[in-house]
């Protein structure tokens, strides 16, 4: 029986640096927070949970989204005391619906490659008693990761804003892999007005849409 594939899609940010909810800028003809949805939906992902703020009102999800079936949101209800509470709802949320793994994404990233998402996946496909497998571009790890369900335990003891970063290249560096990328625009992030420029000319200029990204 294959594996049971959650994502968890940190919707959670309070986009200070932006002074909006960035989310809902325009990225070709979706949103920011529903661009890297699509792919993630075309991925092998089963299933995929959308960590959110308490009061959100969901007004930045393509109307094409909202009926999806693959796709259900659950609100961080602690979500200002740190990402970590966001990575935890999540989590436990895997747990609940009874996950083999948990593929955690960021939803101001919009350019997540369907390759990558898969290439993580069939990895710890062949090692699923890894704890991680983790994206690497240039040396450095950056999301998305996917976890195991034996590094569950692990995520829900995170506190504040720390994230998963230190154990991956630490404590549990030699307990999972790394999978190295060569497209910067993957990782791709957007806190800022220049970040969301770069991205808003990718989109325009036809350079990655969903669902054919790395296809």
């Amino acid at each position: 029986m294959s594996p049971f594939i959650v994502g968890i899609y940190l919707a959670a940010g309070r986009s200070q640096r932006m002074e909006m909810n960035k989310l809902m800028l325009p990225v070709g003809d979706s949103s920011l927070g529903s661009y890297g949805l699509y792919t993630i939906l075309n991925s092998h992902v089963n299933f995929t949970t959308i960590v959110t703020r308490p009061f959100d009102r969901l007004c930045w999800l393509d109307q094409t989204l909202r009926h999806e079936g693959d796709l259900e949101y659950i609100r961080c209800e602690k979500v200002d005391s740190g990402i970590s509470e966001s990575i935890k709802t999540g989590v436990r949320r895997a747990l609940t619906i009874g996950a083999d793994a948990a593929v955690v994404f960021l939803a101001d990233q919009p350019f997540v490659s369907k390759t990558l998402i898969d290439k993580l996946i069939e990895a710890y496909r062949k090692q699923t008693n890894a704890y991680f497998v983790a994206s690497s571009w240039n040396g450095r790890v950056r999301p998305p990761v996917l976890f195991s369900k034996h590094a569950f335990s692990g995520l829900l003891e995170l506190q504040g804003d720390q994230g998963a970063r230190e154990r991956l290249t630490g404590s549990w560096r030699n307990k999972g892999q790394f999978v190295d990328y060569e497209d910067e625009a993957c990782f791709f992030d957007v806190d800022t007005k220049e970040d969301y420029n770069r991205v808003k000319k990718l989109a325009v200029n036809k350079a990655y849409y969903p669902y054919n990204v790395e296809e």
